[in-house]
């Protein structure tokens, strides 16, 4: 008996260091693109290829802050950038990252130069990736992919405004559970979000929702969920999801929070909060003009005005 004990508890214990190992190791390597937001560091990106972003109509004058490595100075600006009417939505490969040296103590922000090649023309250009950040680019997987992914379907809002689709700043009003048809999938203006879906309602008005398909080439902390678009939109029907009367959901839409709501319904109402503190059991909610409390069982119970 000692020796099938004995046996039993080897065999416990080799599954355990198996099990341990794969949590370790992370998402297992060929899983589909976009199942996991892996942020790929700019000391890896030899070999990928980046999308110029579109510069905001104010800036395109003044062209895209990079170094032109390949003597070309037709391809300059007045102000000595690169020309805007050149290098929007071109295709670079990167070629060399060089890491530069950190510029402060504790904990040190890491900057890198990465080198490109403009595969139309072999147009040679520099770009500085501040915090391992490179300004107006978009890795072309995740547009690719995202493409892929939202072309032609259905999405719902997470907000209960978005943007108008064109040159003047300008929301419509949508609601949490109202299907909007993706139109096209383009890039954005932010490498932050740099990836814009640009969606339709029911009645042709045409907005966009800004994502992000990977955290490669975005700034930390900026996406909290495994995949960033999640934040932003749901790819099904939220009452499919949320088994919520009629009554909260009219709230949820009319962007009303009430006592008794649980945490998932006010961040559809009124979106992510500043900043969340949990304290004595309870949870509390700070946004720019109100503090939300909540307790584990009876939900939200206290708003106050700041």
């Amino acid at each position: 008996m000692a020796l099938v004990a004995k046996k039993w508890f080897a065999g416990l214990t080799a599954l355990l260091v198996l099990l341990v190992a794969a949590a370790v190791a992370g998402p297992v390597a060929g899983a589909p693109p976009g199942q996991e937001a892996a942020a790929i560091p700019a000391e890896q990106w030899v070999g990928k290829v980046f999308v110029v972003l579109p510069l905001e109509r104010g800036k395109k004058a003044e062209g895209y802050a990079f170094t032109l490595v390949t003597e070309r100075p037709d391809l300059l600006a007045a102000s000595g950038n690169i020309r805007a009417d050149w290098l929007e939505g071109k295709r670079l490969e990167v070629t060399a990252v060089k890491r530069l040296p950190a510029y402060q103590e504790g904990p040190p922000i890491i900057d890198y130069e990465v080198i490109f090649r403009e595969a139309g023309s072999g147009v040679i250009v520099a770009a500085k990736a501040s915090g391992g950040q490179v300004a107006q680019m978009v890795p072309a997987e995740d547009l690719t992919e995202a493409q892929k992914r939202f072309a032609g379907k259905a999405v719902f809002s997470k907000r209960l405004a978005i943007p108008i689709f064109q040159e003047e700043p300008g929301t419509i009003k949508v609601k949490i559970n109202e299907p909007l048809k993706v139109e096209d999938v383009i890039a954005g203006i932010s490498a932050n979000e740099p990836i814009w879906l640009v969606v339709s309602t029911a009645d042709k008005s045409k907005g966009y929702i800004a994502i992000a398909y990977s955290l490669t080439n975005v700034q930390p902390g900026i996406w909290m969920t495994a995949r960033p678009w999640e934040a932003v939109l749901f790819e099904e029907d939220p009452r499919t999801l949320y088994a919520w009367d009629e009554q909260t959901w009219a709230a949820i839409n009319d962007g009303v929070a009430k006592p008794g709501m649980v945490p998932d319904q006010v961040r559809l109402a009124w979106g992510e909060p500043l900043n969340v503190i949990r304290a004595d059991g309870e949870e509390i909610w700070y946004y720019p003009d109100k503090i939300v409390k909540f307790h584990p069982m009876a939900g939200l119970f206290l708003i106050q005005s700041r």
